[in-house]
């Protein structure tokens, strides 16, 4: 979408992609051109909206995905911790205490 310089006039022309080539489309000069520029533009604007709004939900979705996977790969290392013998003591995890060896000392 521009306005092109022609002599003492300027005109409206999109530019419209058919097959590898890009053609100028003429719309006019004078306000239906300026009230047409102005639709293009917002339709531009709100297309980019639109564009933003689903790369923001699609991160919202993989947010969501990332943080159900945290939760299951800490369920996972709780168990195995657990099945080689670790418990957790203010927050950390140790390894239990082996009771044969206490009482030889």
């Amino acid at each position: 979408m521009s306005w092109e310089q022609r002599g003492n006039a300027t005109y409206y022309y999109r530019k419209k992609r058919r097959g590898k080539r890009v053609v100028s489309e003429y719309v006019g000069r004078g306000k239906a051109a300026q009230y047409t520029a102005l639709m293009d533009g917002s339709g531009k604007r709100l297309r980019a909206h639109i564009r933003a709004a689903r790369q923001k939900a699609t991160e919202k979705h993989a947010d969501e995905l990332l943080l159900e996977f945290e939760k299951m790969v800490q369920v996972l290392t709780r168990a195995y911790l657990i099945a080689q013998g670790c418990h957790t003591h203010k927050g950390q995890w140790r390894r239990k205490r082996d009771k044969s060896k206490k009482e030889r000392d």
